[in-house]
């Protein structure tokens, strides 16, 4: 059900988002210089699809780098004809969808994301590109989603990165609820053939979201020899062991090391 939304977000901000970039031919923006917020890196994973047909897939996403070089997947922009200035439009596209969330998380401004895109049709079809992350709830409903600014313009013919902003603002993706993110692509050519690379070493496909304190310290505890947990201890008294509980809304992947400092 949830992967099932998310094709159906895709298509519906194609049609209001990427149409209007080709008949206007809007340019992709510079983003402009500000303070890098704090970040945490999703990974676009190569397992799957999760659900797919020629003109639409999901993919699962996540905190854990993938390892392997990666894969490149083709669509084809079949969906339609959709009208729009008096031209028939054809749309096509692929998302990424994190698991449920453990908790929730807060994020602040604009997030990333990374792709490598090409398309073996080099006839100078014209083509709109767009992003889109949304957040979707336990019952696969679609509560809140957020778009980056449309680009036109052909498709290389070899995998080139291409990089989206998106603004979320300030919001809460609340515990157990999904994050999702896909990029989707509208032409006037009928089967306009897009491949889009990621998953691995090679093609470190990836967004990044601007989280805020979203690994917290939820307990800790002075052990003593006897068991006992307590804050006063006598001179010479040990071992001592500490124990220290972490609460991570994307589970606990992205928790390498822990460091602390006693005074």
């Amino acid at each position: 059900m949830r992967a099932r939304a998310i094709l159906a977000l895709l298509l519906g901000l194609l049609l209001w988002l990427v149409l209007p970039a080709i008949a206007v031919g809007h340019a992709p923006q510079a983003p402009a210089g500000s303070a890098e917020p704090p970040r945490a890196t999703v990974w676009f994973r190569p397992e799957g699809p999760i659900e797919a047909n020629e003109t639409y897939s999901v993919w699962p996403a996540n905190t854990s780098r993938p390892a392997v070089e990666g894969l490149i997947w083709t669509f084809s922009c079949t969906d339609g004809p959709y009208e729009y200035e008096g031209f028939e439009f054809y749309t096509g596209g692929i998302a990424w969808i994190m698991a449920p969330l453990a908790g929730d998380l807060r994020v602040s401004g604009k997030a990333r994301i990374s792709v490598w895109l090409n398309s073996t049709d080099q006839a100078g079809w014209p083509t709109g590109l767009g992003a889109v992350i949304a957040d979707v709830d336990e019952e696969g409903e679609v509560v809140a989603y957020w778009h980056s600014e449309p680009r036109s313009g052909s498709l290389p013919p070899a995998p080139s990165r291409f990089d989206f902003e998106v603004d979320l603002g300030n919001y809460t993706f609340e515990a157990g609820h999904i994050i999702s993110f896909g990029v989707g692509v509208a032409t006037t050519r009928r089967g306009y053939k897009v491949s889009v690379a990621f998953g691995g070493s090679r093609w470190p496909a990836r967004a990044e979201l601007p989280v805020l304190d979203h690994v917290r310290i939820s307990g800790v505890s002075v052990l003593t020899p006897d068991g006992e947990n307590r804050t006063v201890l006598y001179q010479g008294e040990g071992p001592v062991v500490l124990n220290i509980s972490i609460t991570d809304p994307f589970g606990n992947l992205d928790v390498a090391e822990v460091r602390l400092r006693v005074r």
